[in-house]
């Protein structure tokens, strides 16, 4: 009988250690569901899982705030260029990558002009006769395949589906 409410005791206190961190876990999710994306995912846990789940979930949460303030910041600012290096910033963060950049596509004159960009040598404009996507995704690359770098390239598209210009 010893033995049997020793086993159990020991059960229990194992199964609270693996199953509080989730729970904690848990709540931390139903917050993210509930639009409450300022909380700060602090589950630690001596199982790695659970401590990956919690940091990847962290990361998520932080990539929503990024978006939300690069929302408000373009919805509110009188200054776009200012505003773009702005938005760079959060990208960069977001994506954690070293640098990052932003053009914009001028349909007058069929260029891309750099608008701001963050410890990167790059040219300050490429010629792209055309305004379409795949047009501006090759272009854009082949300007840059000089530099040793890996690129990630994205479209900035207006509501009606025209090309803005890349991040």
């Amino acid at each position: 009988l010893g033995i049997i409410l020793t086993l159990v005791g020991v059960s229990w206190l194992l199964g609270h250690f693996i199953s509080r961190p989730l729970f904690d876990l848990s709540q931390d999710v139903i917050a993210l569901a509930n639009f409450d994306f300022d909380r700060e995912i602090k589950v630690k846990s001596n199982i790695s899982e659970v401590n990956q789940l919690a940091a990847l979930i962290e990361r998520m949460s932080k990539a929503i705030r990024n978006f939300q303030s690069i929302s408000m910041e373009l919805g509110q600012a009188p200054d776009l260029d200012a505003s773009l290096d702005h938005v760079a910033q959060h990208i960069i963060e977001i994506t954690s990558a070293k640098s990052g950049a932003v053009y914009l596509y001028n349909h007058t004159i069929e260029i891309l002009e750099l608008v701001t960009s963050s410890m990167l040598d790059i040219p300050l404009l490429i010629d792209c006769s055309e305004g379409d996507w795949n047009c501006i995704d090759s272009t854009i690359n082949e300007a840059l395949s000089s530099n040793a770098a890996h690129y990630f390239t994205t479209p900035l598209i207006d509501r009606h589906g025209k090309i803005l210009g890349v991040l």
